[in-house]
């Protein structure tokens, strides 16, 4: 009888926990206040996208609006080898075959790229399919439903790391929790991009948003259904990217740990792996229907990069580089907080986010190959860590909201330089290759790209309907990089351009092989795009020889700066104060064989 009495009391303790638990979620002003905040950082990032014409990484539209274009309109110049990497096995007759054919197969995952995907479909549906559209709309879409989110959670989150006197001092930190997000140069500079690691970041805030009463607040029972939904994101996130799982398993952990009137086992298997896994088995369907073929890309992207090893072909930095470069870089402003965070007394939600955070730092350390941001994810953990010391110096005195708005102007100034100006030319030179063609429209254009792999953007940039357009970009896919006895067409390239050029071009029958004594045995495309640091006098007596005359130089690196005049070309320098400082640039130099004919209709 009392054995009865006690599961019953814990039954209603659950129940009451969870009663609690859901009272703490959004009560109708709370709501309204949510709505009214979401609208805003989506406004806000609608603008920082204005502010981001240049590339980062090609990832963002290699690994994201190429291989969705080539899905909406058909022209599969920019698929890359991640999603033509295939099993040789034909047949699937058992669950080894099946990993098999996993490990060994494609390794993106198409949700990453869904959104875009169903934007440019619905775009070609209703015929609104510009060249605007289609390059630049997948980042306003991202913009919506990836970074605001992402800010969102930061002010959501907020409300469960400090303890305010009063309504109206709790929603001032709020705010300042959220300046943390909103001013950070990384999020405005890579966040708003179509990047896989930018919807890394959004699904696992969210996934924490959904528990953090327990794993940030005071509570310590979590509801089935948040953590089940929470989980359910992690499968989806870990078949996007499938290191996030090192941020998922503390977090399970330590939730099934908090848990009171679940056993901890229990917990871990109901409320964690058994949703995961339904999310990974959506994506699983997903990918089935886009590849025609059971894919597991996150097995795949495992295989490649760790079993095999191959990531080292893409970089390498020693084991320490995030703790000496990357984060600082990536926090900029917040690392002096996190500093001295470290050596402070953590309240629990601190506790949390620093064990999630130091498991994740610790695995991307281990591998060779490192970038910026693979620690993405991360950020609006080193926000919410940050808020309550902002807000402090936000309320202390007087010098402390100077030094914050001298920061914030910083950092926008960084977003400034890097958004509008550096590797602009790279995404300006596909601009005014559409311009040209419009000025003299013909079937088929021709375009080659001289520079290193995955330089510009391509046919998601060059989406001109009816034109079509036969691209060339230079090789360097993993099976010439893994092979010493063979070099890759971009390493050939940026070694000797003239002879690669030779090579590519041209058949030499003098043994000194002048330009003079060459004859062109591949027909000169439409357009060449070139770096100038590649522009090489023998270089640009090849391009004449073909026939090709540049047409336009675009700004895209600053390569030096040189104080009292003199350095760099008319093409490659900016003089400023009356020639007193020298800006030279590394530029994009696009050259056609029809330059002529074009400026002279543009001319009439």
């Amino acid at each position: 009888m009392s054995s009865r009495v006690e599961r019953g009391q814990g039954y209603e303790q659950g129940r009451g926990n969870e009663s609690n638990f859901s009272n703490d979620r959004l009560s109708q002003n709370e709501a309204v206040a949510s709505l009214r905040m979401f609208v805003w950082c989506c406004f806000f990032r609608i603008v920082n996208v204005l502010y981001i014409q240049s590339q980062f990484d090609p990832d963002e539209y290699w690994q994201n609006l190429e291989p969705a274009y080539c899905g909406a309109f058909g022209n599969c110049d920019g698929l890359t080898w991640e999603w033509k990497r295939r099993s040789n096995i034909t047949s699937i007759d058992s669950v080894s075959d099946f990993i098999q054919q996993g490990s060994k197969g494609p390794i993106r995952s198409y949700v990453s790229i869904l959104p875009t995907f169903l934007l440019y479909h619905v775009a070609k549906k209703l015929r609104i399919d510009s060249t605007w559209v289609i390059s630049r709309g997948p980042v306003f879409l991202n913009a919506i439903l990836v970074a605001a989110p992402t800010d969102w959670s930061v002010w959501y989150m907020a409300k469960f790391m400090t303890k305010p006197e009063g309504k109206e001092q709790m929603d001032n930190s709020r705010l300042w929790y959220l300046y943390a997000s909103l001013t950070s140069w990384f999020n405005a500079y890579a966040l708003i991009r179509t990047y896989s690691n930018s919807l890394e970041t959004a699904i696992f805030s969210m996934s924490l948003c959904l528990v953090s009463p327990a794993l940030l607040g005071n509570k310590n029972n979590v509801p089935l259904k948040w953590s089940a939904l929470s989980f359910f994101l992690g499968g989806i996130c870990c078949s996007v990217r499938f290191t996030c799982l090192v941020c998922y398993i503390p977090m399970g952990i330590i939730l099934a740990m908090q848990q009171k009137t679940r056993s901890l086992f229990g917990f871990i298997i109901k409320a964690c792996a058994f949703p995961g896994l339904l999310g990974v088995i959506v994506t699983l369907i997903v990918d089935r229907s886009f590849y025609g073929f059971w894919a597991i890309p996150f097995l795949g992207s495992l295989d490649f990069n760790v079993v095999q090893g191959n990531g080292d072909l893409y970089g390498t930095h020693p084991i320490y580089w995030y703790l000496i470069a990357g984060i600082p870089a990536m926090v900029g402003m917040l690392l002096p907080i996190l500093i001295l965070d470290l050596f402070s007394t953590w309240n629990k939600g601190k506790r949390n986010l620093w064990i999630i955070c130091t498991c994740s730092i610790i695995l991307h350390s281990c591998s060779a190959h490192k970038e910026f941001r693979f620690l993405l994810p991360l950020l609006p953990s080193f926000c919410l860590i940050s808020g309550d010391r902002i807000f402090g110096l936000a309320n202390t005195k007087r010098w402390g909201r100077t030094i914050l708005e001298i920061g914030a102007l910083a950092n926008y100034v960084a977003i400034v330089f890097l958004g509008l100006f550096h590797q602009r030319g790279v995404v300006a030179v596909n601009q005014k290759i559409v311009d040209l063609v419009a000025s003299n429209p013909k079937p088929t254009y021709i375009i080659h790209y001289l520079m290193g792999c995955h330089s510009t953007p391509l046919v998601s940039h060059l989406h001109t309907p009816p034109v079509k357009y036969q691209t060339w970009h230079l090789d360097c896919s993993p099976k010439c990089r893994s092979n010493p006895d063979e070099d890759c067409e971009s390493e050939r390239f940026s070694s000797n351009p003239a002879q690669f050029m030779e090579e590519s071009y041209f058949q030499c029958t003098d043994m000194r092989k002048k330009v003079g004594a060459c004859k062109q045995r591949r027909a000169s495309p439409d357009f060449v795009v070139i770096r100038s640091s590649d522009l090489l006098p023998e270089t640009e007596q090849y391009l004449d020889t073909m026939g090709m005359v540049p047409v336009d130089s675009f700004p895209n690196e600053l390569s030096s700066v040189t104080f009292g005049g003199g350095g760099g070309t008319p093409l490659t320098s900016f003089q400023l104060f009356g020639g007193a400082i020298t800006l030279q640039t590394d530029n994009i130099i696009l050259f056609s064989e029809t330059a002529i004919a074009i400026i002279k209709d543009n001319q009439q």
